[in-house]
This record gives C-alpha cells, structure tokens and sequence, in this order.
C-alpha cells in the first residue's frame, strides 16, 4: 500500500518544485490484531488538495476481500482519504509489494502459557532512490510515515526501523507500538523492515501470513479486466 505513493510522490515532487509550494502529504496505516486472529487496517493520506487527482478516485487498500469503507474530504485545508478494511483471519488481507506476517514461536511455561510471537513487515520500495533524498527533503519537510500496530497481548520488544543510515526508534504505548518516519526518508530507502515480538494468548498455529500482491509502483487500476488490444 505505502508502494503505491511511490510514482506519484516523485511526480509531486517535482511539481512542488516548479510551483514553489509546501510538502504534498502525509500518510498512516494503522493495524489492528485481535486474539482471535481477526483484525482491522486503517490508512489515511493526508494531501494538498491540489494534488488528489493523482489518486484519480483509486483506493489504495485496492481489491480486497471484504469491503473497503472509503472516506474523501477536505478538513483544515487538506484533501483527506481515509480507508478501512476488516479481515477474519490474516491470509483474507492483500498487501501491495511487502511481507506481512506473524509467527508462532512457542509456548511458555510447559505449553499452558502465552505464546511468543514475532510480527514482522517488509515493505518493498523497488530499491529506493537515495539519490533523490536531498530534492525529497525539500520537498517533504515536516512530512511524515506512521505505522502503527495493536497486537492482542503484551510487547516485549519492537525494533527500530533502519532508515537511511538513521535507526527510527519506536513508541510503545500498551498493547500498540508506533514509528514515524519522515517522509523524505521513507521514500528514499529500499525497504522499511518492521519487527515486533510480543506474548499473547491468539489463536494461531505456525504462521498467518497476508496475500502479497507484486505489481509496479504508483496508483494503478486495481480491478477490472484487462481490455482487449
């Protein structure tokens, strides 16, 4: 999903730097995992409404099992998109060009205790442009990447996220950990790796993995046949 801002970031951002105007957007995904294996994705996109035609009316959860509940307006000056998505289980949930998984490691206490998990996320960025990250910084200052999730138990570690050669360190707040990455940075790095390891009484054997979905980078059609040449 963040893949998909890719193409049109860079496309802002050299529009921003023709018309002399302020960061394009910020954007937030936040997940949320119950004991049963159920769960929730949210996204919000923040933007300049001078540049919500790149979206072109697209979602950018895309095709998905089960409704997405869509909202567009414009609040306190900025073009607003927010998504929802739920799921039953975490293999019902499509992801675009990143790894989302959560692994059972083991019991504690002789198999009657919680389990040890480890929830981990890769993004795929299509090897970054480092080289771009001076124009993004720029173009993006004051803009940020929030990812956040609530897992159904307690946190014992989460990990920071390797960023351009800078660790961005985690907030753990309860059962919910939080980064925030500037956005120059987010789109300038090949990947973002996100990992952490909690304790939970969830319903999971071995592992539940989302449906990865591999494509081009940008706001691409999502559903629909292909037409005919």
């Amino acid at each position: 999903m963040f893949a998909k801002l890719i193409r049109p970031a860079r496309a802002a951002a050299a529009l921003v730097l023709a018309l002399g105007l302020a960061g394009c957007f910020d954007f937030e995904q936040r997940l949320t995992i119950k004991s049963s294996g159920a769960g929730r994705l949210e996204v919000m996109l923040r933007m300049d409404p001078a540049f919500k035609g790149a979206l072109d009316n697209e979602t950018l959860l895309g095709e998905q099992a089960s409704p997405v509940e869509v909202t567009r307006e414009v609040k306190d000056g900025q073009y607003v998109q927010t998504e929802k998505v739920a799921f039953n289980k975490l293999p019902e949930l499509r992801v675009r060009n990143e790894t989302l998984s959560i692994t059972n490691e083991g019991t504690t206490f002789f198999g009657i205790g919680p389990k040890k998990l480890m929830l981990r996320r890769v993004v795929d960025n299509g090897g970054g442009d480092s080289d771009s990250l001076g124009v993004m910084r720029g173009v993006f200052q004051d803009r940020v990447y929030t990812f956040a999730v609530t897992v159904p138990g307690w946190i014992e570690k989460a990990y920071p996220v390797a960023v351009g050669g800078e660790a961005i360190n985690p907030v753990i707040d309860g059962a919910t950990v939080k980064w925030v990455v500037p956005m120059a940075k987010a789109l300038s790095t090949a990947s973002l790796d996100y990992r952490v390891d909690f304790r939970s009484y969830m319903d999971i054997e071995g592992s539940a993995t989302a449906q990865r979905v591999d494509g081009k980078l940008g706001i691409l059609p999502t559903a629909g046949p292909t037409p005919p040449p």
